[in-house]
């Protein structure tokens, strides 16, 4: 496709060539901008190795000012290696010089304000580019695969960066940014967001605080910067006397950061230890926080497999979400100072002790639990491997257990609120009972790589989030509340699988449009080994029987009562008792009003049986009671039995049954 548009752009620039006024000057057409005295360059002639632009080309006798680099004029051309633009030019076409992949280097004039979509895409040897402070805006796809660029220097006046103007940019590290007014990015504007960015100091914090370029945590002025012998980046604070740790070289073994830095012959504190500063520093093992330094930044010491050792002083106020997230720390202790603390400080790391310094006014430790509490809204904001959740907590934070390897985790029956990602990737964790307290399980709460093989969720759950559980068909799921929890997109990795519910809310739930995907049934229940499945309408059924637990005299009693509720048994399964050789004698409740084929196959041992059922409306024909029964007593109550009741009962001897059975 792209191959097509290139040879009609082709086709287009010699038909436009050859019909207007043009000349060649070095193998490079030119032609008159049709009402003015301004020529663009249109093509070329197999121009190759280095090459200069006119800024001024004499057409017909007259002389014309070069204003444009026209669409496409040196597409795939792969014999230029460098291109001087002149101050002349204004704009730059659409795909001007696409494909020039020998270019090693472009010098863009100062006039130029436009630089068209994918006009320098896929010049795979242009290792470095400044774009002058005239351009205003830089085109989608403008240095879009330009595989081998190191820098960019972007002008004062750039104000937009379009769709993947630098990606696929792979090797761009170092990117300078002069605008004072952060430009607005286009999608993946860049692939690269751990390249250093350099920025003017007085926009320093316009940028750190904008949405786009945030996500660059390399952001500093390098004219405002000091690297201290064990590769640590400070940098000035804008406006104050102070300094940030923006990154490092490289940094490992045991480092201490400094307390204060001279910069251009000023002194500043140490304060921050600013967002990423020694994100993956594998092999870093210790470090030495400063009591100058008042906030740790989010991801600070993140992907610091090998950090064993960090004392936080007792003069940090914040710590951010993810500061030694994938670290290798087994403690951790919060100072009193600490009053803000970001979401998953620890995640992903082998910590197991956890502790908040006693006289801190936001945070606690109570009963020795291993995990950060905020005291005012008792919610749990960190916990590790051997937490115990004490049962004053009421709210489990955003990732306040994410990535830990606990098999089982115990959530007192205090807690109201799970929230996202609260124990996602816990990979151990196979297995859970949420509380009757909660009301509300937030995205991805228990969301993992593993699957889950059992569930339990409590009578007061009103929502479930978004990819909450990892679950598959085996998973075996009870979900106890009455109104069916409003369900998030896919809130259990899969569908299909049952789901045991309370017997009076089955139609509320299969109605239900997302649980409507599941096999909805209600409480299985074992009493005395008979097996019941509970049903609306306080109904039983015999489904199985548990060999095990039956006793020899079975008595199937009319009602069954679970919970504080009393079912009535009206109905005996298929094979109910099938293979039960154990059972001497059975008594049939009056309230049975069906029974299904095999109930009594393989019974070989059972010789009596009562038949109290007044109302047994069906009787299976292979429904027949085993030939070993020699003794039928019918209830008094019973006026007509089934037609099969003792059919094939060649060993009996003895029937009882009350005056006026029909």
């Amino acid at each position: 496709m792209k191959k097509t548009f290139l040879a009609l752009v082709m086709l287009l620039i010699v038909s436009t060539v050859w019909s207007q006024s043009t000349t060649e000057v070095n193998g490079i057409f030119y032609e008159v901008i049709e009402g003015s005295a301004n020529a663009r360059v249109t093509g070329n002639n197999g121009a190759s190795g280095d090459i200069a632009i006119q800024s001024t080309v004499t057409i017909e006798g007259s002389d014309y000012t070069v204003t444009e680099i026209g669409e496409g004029a040196f597409v795939e051309n792969f014999n230029l290696t460098s291109v001087e633009i002149p101050n002349s030019v204004t704009s730059i076409g659409d795909y001007a010089f696409s494909n020039c992949s020998g270019m090693v280097s472009v010098i863009i004039g100062n006039s130029v304000n436009s630089i068209g979509s994918g006009a320098f895409t896929k010049c795979s040897s242009l290792t470095s580019v400044e774009i002058p402070n005239s351009v205003t805006s830089i085109g989608d796809y403008a240095f879009h695969e330009c595989s081998g660029m190191v820098s960019v220097i972007i002008g004062n006046s750039v104000n937009s960066i379009g769709n993947e103007a630098f990606n696929y940019c792979d090797n761009l590290t170092n990117i300078t940014v002069k605008a004072t007014t952060p430009p607005n990015l286009g999608e993946f504007a860049f692939v690269r967001y751990d390249a250093m960015v350099a920025v003017p100091l007085e926009s320093l914090s316009a940028y750190q605080a904008n949405e786009q370029w945030s996500q660059f945590p390399s952001i500093s002025n390098p004219d405002y910067s000091y690297t201290d012998e064990n590769g640590i980046k400070y940098e000035v604070i804008e406006g104050t006397d102070n300094a940030r740790v923006t990154g490092n070289n490289g940094a490992s073994g045991d480092i201490a950061i400094l307390g204060a830095v001279t910069i251009l012959g000023s002194n500043y504190t140490v304060t921050e230890i600013g967002g990423s500063a020694f994100h993956n520093c594998y092999n870093l093992t210790s470090v030495e926080i400063p009591n100058s330094v008042t906030s740790i930044g989010g991801d600070a010491f993140s992907w610091c497999s090998n950090l064993a050792s960090v004392e936080i002083p007792n003069s940090v106020i914040s710590i951010g979400a993810g500061a030694f997230r994938y670290s290798g720390l087994k403690s951790i202790t919060i100072p009193k100072s600490v009053t803000s603390i970001g979401n998953g400080i620890v995640g992903y790391s082998p910590i197991k002790e956890i502790n908040v310094e006693s006289g801190n006014a936001v945070y606690d430790s109570r009963e020795n639990c291993n995990a950060i509490i905020e005291t005012a809204t008792n919610k749990l904001v960190q916990g590790c491997y051997n937490t115990v959740i004490p049962n004053t907590v009421i709210i489990l934070g955003i990732e306040a257990f994410n990535g830990f390897g606990m098999p089982s985790i115990a959530i007192p029956n205090s807690v109201i609120s799970i929230e996202e990602r609260a124990f996602s990737d816990c990979t151990n964790l196979t297995s859970v009972i949420i509380p009757n307290s909660v009301k509300t399980i937030g995205d991805y709460a228990f969301s993992t790589f593993t699957m889950f093989t059992s569930i339990e969720i409590g009578s007061s759950v009103e929502s479930i989030g978004s990819c909450a559980f990892s679950c598959n068909t085996e998973t075996k799921m009870k979900v106890n509340a009455t109104v069916p929890p409003v369900l998030g997109e896919n809130p259990f990795s899969c569908y299909g699988f049952t789901v045991e519910v309370p017997a009076e809310s089955i139609t509320a739930y299969k109605t239900a449009e997302e649980w409507s995907k599941f096999n909805i049934v209600g409480p299985r229940v074992e009493q005395n080994g008979i097996i019941y499945d509970l049903k609306e309408g306080n109904i039983a059924v015999v489904v199985s029987s548990n060999a095990d637990n039956l006793p020899a005299e079975v008595v199937l009693g009319p009602t069954v009562v679970f919970g504080e509720k009393s079912y009535s048994v009206t109905e005996i399964s298929n094979d109910a008792f099938a293979g039960c050789e154990g059972i001497t004698s059975i008594v049939v409740n009056e309230s049975v009003a069906s029974i299904g084929s095999g109930v009594f196959e393989g019974c070989s041992s059972l010789t009596e049986v009562t038949w109290n059922a007044t109302n047994c409306s069906y009787m299976d024909y292979a429904a027949i009671l085993p030939s070993s029964v020699k003794k039928v007593n019918i209830g008094d109550n019973v006026t007509s039995i089934p037609g099969y009741l003792c059919y094939g009962l060649e060993s009996l001897e003895t029937i009882e049954f009350p005056e006026g059975l029909q």
